[in-house]
């Protein structure tokens, strides 16, 4: 493999999946290149995992999604696109008096289905088996509960992954098209 210059001819390498085998070099995964930020999709989702990144320190349990967003993985990058699909699905159908109204309750309704996912997943039978957690008066609570009945301190981190996610939307998208007119 011919010695490549750093700076002038990474990109290109990578777009022909070169990898670099340089001490002192640490080369981005070779997916990364696939990444086109042109993609309102793809910028959007990057805004939803910086947003996420800044909500959740860095960790032993997250570090591999603690990256760039060009660094994560294939599954990780989508993810976030999902994240985008479905807020902009949940917000279609949103009837609010004000834009910040609409903002608010596309969260709390993008919270709402984030959470269900997540008790299919943990309780995939529907048997009602209890999941505790801490809360700050110290007392514990059951999250494996519908989206109404879930403590407030544990509604957090959904609700505001909506926010997050509408911002994006927000911010990358015409209203005339949907995340489904810029997939991969």
């Amino acid at each position: 493999m011919k010695e490549l210059n750093w700076v002038k001819e990474l990109n290109e390498a990578y777009k022909k999946n070169i990898l670099l085998k340089e001490e002192n070099m640490t080369p981005l995964p070779l997916w990364a290149s696939r990444v086109d930020m042109s993609n309102p999709r793809h910028r959007a989702a990057k805004d939803i995992h910086n947003a996420w990144m800044q909500r959740n320190p860095r960790g032993d349990w997250n570090k591999h999604q603690h990256v760039p967003y060009e660094d994560l993985s294939d599954e990780e990058q989508e993810k976030d696109g999902v994240h985008v699909d479905t807020i902009m699905d949940i917000s279609k159908g949103i009837i609010a008096d004000s834009p910040e109204d609409h903002r608010h309750l596309s969260a709390d309704a993008f919270g709402a289905k984030a959470h269900e996912a997540w008790r299919k997943g943990f309780d995939s039978e529907g048997t009602g088996k209890a999941r505790m957690k801490k809360v700050s008066d110290g007392s514990e609570v059951n999250i494996n509960v519908p989206w109404e009945e879930l403590h407030p301190e544990w509604k957090k981190e959904n609700y505001e992954a909506g926010l997050a996610a509408y911002d994006a939307m927000s911010k990358h998208f015409k209203e005339d098209r949907s995340a489904e007119d810029y997939r991969d």
